[in-house]
């Protein structure tokens, strides 16, 4: 795939408006991305998932990395709408981010998008 490919998918899922926000503060427009959790971030919140370690939150500019097929699927699969669902379900969205993210519940989740 090309970058060209990698720029269409982004702007394909920017059109989502939950993938709009950050998905834990909610600061407009995200360039940073969590991959294994398939959810777009701001850069203070890419910062934080960083220091969660790379298996709990594999972080990637939106701009200026370059992805996988892998990884876009998993931003495609994910989005910030289908791990806030998911996480809502387990009432997990009122949770510190340092809370959410290692719970089992989000746990599973990673590996279901890793699946695919």
């Amino acid at each position: 795939h090309s970058a060209e490919d990698e720029e269409a998918v982004f702007h394909e899922l920017m059109l989502i408006d939950a993938n709009k926000r950050c998905f834990d503060c909610g600061q407009i427009s995200p360039q940073w991305a969590s991959v294994n959790n398939g959810i777009f971030v701001c850069l203070s919140c890419s910062g934080i998932h960083r220091s969660y370690g790379v298996d709990i939150s594999f972080i990637r500019s939106i701009t200026m990395d370059s992805w996988s097929q892998k990884q876009l699927k998993c931003m495609q699969l994910g989005g910030n709408e289908g791990l806030s669902e998911f996480l809502a379900s387990y009432d997990l969205m009122s949770e510190p981010m340092d809370v959410r993210y290692q719970t089992k519940a989000a746990e599973y989740y990673r590996k279901k998008l890793r699946a695919f």
